[in-house]
């Protein structure tokens, strides 16, 4: 079980009222929720808050689990006053230093689980404060991002009590103001229980953030306010223990991750070598393989499909650092398959939305472990009328590569699995098309370009942009090198990869 996985039992096990024993003695939850709208009504009445229009009552197919009967399903409207921040005004930008009247503006990014990263907050100075100045957070609020990374929840230290908040967040203002209560409520917003409501909400919209009224319907079970304070009590005695099985756990991971990519590089380099599999002395020879694939190169260059390219030069006896079998031959790249990069675009034209988007996958999109292009639900989406070619779009036996990227993810590649009418690769992508159109071909290619061999080749090639960022260019990629076997050959070796890699994962 991973920690994340042992921390959601945990907060599952407090919601459904399983972690500590219930009291028959405890004033029941419908007491508690009275005495809160007595209070909410006084605050309305004095006109502290405003009324809000009510929200409908709990249906049983929204109450996702049975709990004790001392307990109530309620909204969080009935709990907290809702409210959202403020966005800078146009025209103006925070600051990284302290100046007079300034005051401390809390972002998303700003916000962890629990608690504010301090290391790097930023400032609204007094012109920003003067326009926004009714949108602060206190230290008796819970915060709750709605925008960006949603679902970041936690309080405001009392050093930052008083600050500006971002219009990505909300703050949760309780009508009561009990310690252990805000505890119970943070641990219910970080459970499943709470974040199940809001995803299936954020995912049916195309900009995802989540609406202050939406935050008002959230429903979670509610307990006695003498079980709460024993519930936040076991957690407090649980959670450190989880942190400390976490920190075991990665330590274990990161020795179990290091030794499988050691195996899976060694292996890489067997067949790379020739020493994977038998050679066959039957085996039709690399070199007849490689005059069909420049036979074939020769008529996409003569139909125009293709543009003609500057000859590469011959592979030098320096730029091969180990013996191949005699059937085999070194090939630069650039001769094997065609490369181009995806589609660039302004990103003002993600803001239109049509009836006809198109999907523009980006570099963590390439998943380098399993060898797939992963779809998420935050991914780039753009009009159709923005591909200027069709040839863009993704064709079952292509090979995607990032082009920038940090040089941790350099070399990583994936296969695309089949033809798709509205997804492209992005324009920091490299989309690998072989001359021929063999899957031995295409996945051989991938096996070999993903080992350490070519990533050091792409480590040399590579310009560094900036602190984090590698840069390799089309003409430097087609110069790359690697070892071709017959095609025969080729599929022996891809199966035994696939046979091995199996045993690895």
């Amino acid at each position: 079980m991973t920690p994340e996985q042992l921390r959601a039992s945990i907060l599952q096990q407090a919601m459904e009222g399983k972690l500590v024993k219930q009291d028959p003695n405890d004033e029941p939850a419908s007491v508690l929720l009275e005495k809160i709208g007595e209070e909410k009504a006084r605050l309305i009445k004095e006109k502290k808050i405003k009324r809000t229009k009510k929200l409908p009552e709990i249906t049983d197919d929204e109450k996702p689990f049975e709990i004790p009967d001392s307990w109530k399903w309620v909204k969080l409207d009935k709990l907290f006053q809702i409210k959202g921040g403020k966005r800078v005004p146009k025209g103006m930008k925070l600051s990284e230093t302290y100046q007079e009247g300034s005051k401390i503006y809390i972002r998303v990014a700003d916000m962890k689980h629990e608690s504010i990263d301090t290391s790097n907050l930023k400032y609204a100075n007094s012109k920003i404060v003067d326009q926004i100045k009714k949108y602060t957070i206190s230290s008796n609020d819970l915060y709750f991002s709605i925008a960006g990374s949603i679902g970041k929840v936690g309080t405001i230290p009392d050093d930052l009590s008083g600050s500006q908040l971002t219009e990505n967040a909300a703050k949760l203002v309780p009508f009561i103001n009990n310690r252990n209560f805000k505890k119970y409520v943070l641990a219910t917003l970080k459970s499943n229980c709470v974040i199940k409501q809001y995803t299936e909400i954020i995912s049916r919209v195309a900009q995802p953030k989540l609406a202050l009224i939406k935050i008002r319907g959230l429903i979670i079970p509610l307990p006695p306010l003498a079980e709460q304070k024993r519930i936040v009590a076991r957690l407090d005695q649980l959670m450190p223990l989880v942190d400390k099985y976490a920190e075991a756990y990665d330590k274990l991971k990161k020795l179990d991750d290091g030794f499988n990519d050691k195996l899976k590089q060694s292996l890489l380099q067997y067949a790379m070598e020739g020493k994977l599999v038998k050679q066959d002395p039957n085996d039709e020879p690399a070199s007849v393989l490689l005059e069909k694939i420049a036979e074939e190169k020769a008529r996409l260059i003569k139909e125009k499909k293709i543009k003609r390219t500057k000859k590469l030069p011959e592979i030098t006896d320096d730029e091969k650092p180990f013996e191949i079998p005699d059937s085999w031959e070194w090939v630069r790249i650039g001769n094997l398959v065609n490369i181009y990069t995806g589609l660039s675009y302004n990103k003002s034209k993600l803001q239109e939305q049509s009836n006809d988007m198109v999907r523009v996958l980006r570099g963590g999109n390439i998943n380098g472990s399993n060898y797939t292009v992963d779809l998420y639900d935050d991914d780039v989406m753009i009009d159709r009328k923005y591909l200027a070619k069709n040839n863009l779009l993704l064709k079952r036996g292509q090979l995607l590569t990032p082009s920038v990227t940090s040089d941790k993810q350099l070399g990583k590649i994936a296969i695309v699995s089949d033809d798709y009418n509205d997804i492209v690769a992005g324009g920091f992508i490299f989309n690998i098309v072989p001359f021929i159109d063999n899957e031995v071909f295409s996945k051989y290619f991938m096996f070999v370009f993903s080992s350490r061999f070519i990533k050091q080749q792409l480590l040399n090639a590579a310009n560094k942009s900036g602190q984090a960022f590698y840069n390799v260019s089309k003409t430097k990629f087609q110069k790359l090198t690697l070892p071709i076997p017959p095609l025969a050959e080729q599929k022996r070796i891809v199966a035994k990869i696939n046979q091995l890699m199996a045993t690895i994962h």
